[in-house]
């Protein structure tokens, strides 16, 4: 009697670890950026879809963050491609997990949006330097006439130079 009382227990708890996800909308295109539709036939399709998700983490009933949105979680979905501007032929779902008597101690839900990333070629070309520091020569007027990035070690160098 025993026995199967902490069988069945143990089959309860088991089955509320799993997670609950329901499927709030398809769409066909979706965006949070501001998107030049006349430009829509230069965009380039992704290879691979992304996923961005909002989630929150409610522990002993507290919130970790005030409040999901879907608009966060498609923010750090289109954000995940260099030059995607919006989203295509994807899903937003909504998820829950809740643990079975101890939901008071943890449980967290999310918005996930998923979609194939729909990309400007315009801004994806662009190349970011591969330095964080720099080298600006000013001329006679105080205008910039020249900027060249530099390793971290030319740069403290060029620097203690000029302030020693």
């Amino acid at each position: 009697m025993k026995k199967s009382i902490l069988t069945l227990l143990a089959v309860f708890f088991i089955a509320g670890l799993a997670s609950c996800t329901m499927r709030l909308t398809d769409f066909t295109l979706i965006s949070s950026k501001n998107v030049d539709l006349s430009r829509l036939a230069e965009y380039q399709r992704g290879t691979s879809r992304v996923e961005g998700e909002d989630r929150v983490h409610l522990i002993l009933t507290i919130p970790t963050k005030f409040q999901i949105t879907i608009k966060e979680a498609m923010d750090k979905a289109i954000e995940s491609i260099p030059g995607a501007v919006a989203l295509i032929d994807g899903v937003v779902s909504f998820e829950q997990v809740n643990i079975p008597i101890l939901n008071i101690i943890y449980a967290n839900r999310a918005f996930i949006v998923e979609g194939t990333p729909l990309i400007d070629p315009k801004l994806a070309s662009y190349q970011f330097p591969e330095s964080n520091y720099m080298i600006s020569n000013l001329d006679s007027d105080g205008k910039v006439s020249s900027v060249q990035y530099v390793s971290k070690e030319e740069y403290t160098s060029m620097r203690d130079k000029i302030y020693k």
